[in-house]
């Protein structure tokens, strides 16, 4: 895929309904958007809703036209947040289907791992879209949007995280 192509099919899920749910979405690259209408079960109690749901890593696989089952790293369950960061680490990944890159370009893929902060609380970490890297513009499937959008996201640019800029193989 070029990086038009990546682009474009992650602005034509913007605005289709697509609510954020950690672990969904992403299994069917073919659909025409990201996520397939379920039933979602919150803590054991079912949301009498039947949505779209998907989370960041479901939602670049179905990007990149990937199912989100397919394993990246050996070891790591599917095509996780931290199975791309693990894979596209510039010194330390396999890079089977993730390249590194230097600086990020629209169309890249920014990407961070789970962290723990200060308190050691643990944190998932994030994957995205770059649409303009000048003024921190991605499309995403976040918690902050419900859902997917087209937004400003400072946390790839703020030196906070250790973030790799990344393009698929």
């Amino acid at each position: 895929m070029t990086p038009d192509d990546i682009l474009a099919r992650a602005r034509s899920a913007v605005g289709k309904g697509v609510r954020y749910s950690l672990g969904c979405g992403g299994y069917h690259p073919t659909d025409a958007l990201p996520a397939r209408p379920t039933w979602r079960r919150p803590k054991g109690k079912l949301i009498p809703v039947k949505a779209l749901w998907c989370d960041c890593s479901g939602f670049i696989a179905w990007v990149l036209g990937r199912s989100r089952a397919d394993t990246v790293v050996p070891g790591m369950w599917g095509l996780s947040t931290d199975s791309v960061y693990a894979d596209a680490h510039p010194t330390k990944g396999t890079h089977r289907l993730f390249v590194p890159i230097d600086a990020p370009v629209p169309g890249c893929i920014a990407v961070y791992g789970d962290w723990t902060d200060d308190k050691g609380k643990g944190h998932q970490g994030h994957v995205a879209v770059v649409v303009d890297p000048v003024g921190h513009v991605v499309v995403d499937c976040s918690s902050s949007c419900d859902g997917v959008a087209q937004h400003v996201q400072e946390v790839f640019w703020t030196g906070k995280h250790r973030v790799v800029w990344c393009v698929p193989k």
